[in-house]
């Protein structure tokens, strides 16, 4: 667990030294969308995703918080951005050749306990962000990420509640400013028609996310599954998280490259990410079928066809 502007004096009500142009923004390749990062005075900032010029996630904040060792950092030491615009082939899947096509900016940062560096990476169908942490100490006990999806504008999901034991439960319709808690992937679409999905790539040793609505200030929020003991996760001084992505689309979603480029060993475990989640998420949303073993169960075979027809024409088209 899945995006910036530089504000000068009169915006900050402060003097940034060298403050000339908008520095910390990443916009995709096709200009649709644009991902700025905030900068605070605490904590490690926040940033903001901006849709065809209408304001989709308003400042969201970022960060993750560690048992004794003080992961905020927020004096920004470098600002590096990446072109990238390549074709890759799969080992296997229905789409052999994938274009990879994004533009990335990482900002690296400086605090009293680590160095953080956010790696934002936009691409024509989303964005992504992740955490790379440098702390002086062997291992990080994290308690929490405070990683937040705070939607501007109101619109329809369709999800399931956030359950760490099971993903079998049925899939609820729901306005996105009334859901209290989602699994991820959390897909939606808003009053604007701008489609989207919230989700996580990349896995590795670390926890799964799910979406909690904050009681006090009714913002979605990342929660990561606990271990018994309630933390969160140990990992390495030294650790790159995995991507948080939202992807978004304004006509319908469709299982495309953008997940699977999210991956950083995509040679390797790419498509059966593709293939457990998009499709199921498809099927799921427009079927009415159950897991449970009787005439309903949605693998039946009498029923497969006709789901994954719904998905082809509902969900998973251009």
């Amino acid at each position: 667990m899945k995006q910036t502007l530089l504000f000068c004096a009169a915006a900050m009500g402060l003097m940034l030294g060298g403050c000339k142009s908008a520095d910390y923004k990443v916009t995709s390749p096709d200009g649709r969308i644009v991902v700025e990062y905030l900068p605070s005075k605490s904590g490690n900032g926040a940033y903001s995703v901006v849709v065809d010029g209408d304001t989709l996630l308003r400042q969201s904040r970022l960060g993750l918080v560690a048992q004794g060792q003080n992961l905020e950092a927020n004096k920004i030491l470098e600002v590096t951005r990446v072109e990238v615009n390549e074709t890759w082939t799969q080992p296997w899947g229905e789409n052999k050749q994938c274009t990879d096509n994004h533009r990335e900016m990482a900002i690296a940062l400086s605090g009293d306990g680590a160095q953080v560096t956010l790696r934002f990476r936009v691409f024509d169908d989303g964005m992504a962000l992740r955490y790379e942490i440098d702390a002086p100490v062997d291992s990080l006990t994290i308690m929490d990420e405070l990683t937040e999806f705070n939607f501007a504008v109101d619109g329809d999901t369709w999800s399931y509640p956030a359950n760490f034991e099971t993903y079998e439960l049925n899939y609820r319709r729901m306005h996105l400013s009334d859901i209290p808690d989602s699994q991820t992937p959390c897909t939606f679409r808003t009053n604007a028609g701008v489609y989207g999905s919230i989700h996580e790539a990349a896995l590795y040793d670390y926890p799964e996310m799910v979406l909690r609505r904050d009681s006090v200030n009714k913002i979605l929020k990342a929660d990561l599954a606990p271990l018994p003991n309630g933390v969160k996760a140990y990992i390495p001084g030294k650790f790159t998280t995995p991507l948080a992505h939202h992807a978004n689309r304004t006509q319908g979603c469709r299982p495309d490259q953008f997940s699977i480029n999210s991956q950083p060993q995509r040679a390797v475990k790419t498509h059966r990410y593709l293939m457990d989640q998009a499709p199921e998420v498809c099927r799921r949303v427009v079927g009415h079928a159950s897991w449970h073993p009787d005439l309903d169960h949605g693998t039946a075979t009498r029923s497969h066809d006709s789901q994954r027809h719904q998905a082809h024409r509902f969900c998973c088209r251009q």
